[in-house]
């Protein structure tokens, strides 16, 4: 048996390992940028149309996430499924939104 602490926790290397942190992790909603500013206007319907271009499941997660500003248990339990399940298709949006606007995301 390897040595132990006094706790009787195994000894050794007790330093935790530092996470690589996804980009969607840090994902936040953008600064709102004047709105009358034409590109800005332009970047906003763009993303709009993205979104209405994503597959139902994903649309339906972003729209409860996004626009109505819900949890992800709350929008687990309006669309009758799990939060492991709200979990991936909110990922999925995100990523397909980012693929699609790349540089143009709106400010």
């Amino acid at each position: 048996m390897g040595r132990r602490r006094d706790d009787g926790r195994p000894a050794g290397n007790t330093t935790r390992r530092r996470r690589t942190l996804c980009p969607l992790r840090a994902w936040r909603r953008p600064r709102v940028a004047p709105a009358h500013e034409p590109a800005n206007l332009a970047a906003w319907a763009e993303l709009h149309r993205q979104v209405e271009a994503l597959p139902e499941e994903e649309r339906e997660v972003f729209d409860l996430l996004w626009y109505q500003e819900l949890t992800q248990a709350e929008a687990a339990g309006v669309l009758g499924v799990s939060g492991s399940t709200v979990k991936p298709r909110w990922v999925a949006a995100r990523l397909r939104l980012l693929q699609a606007l790349g540089e143009g995301w709106p400010d």
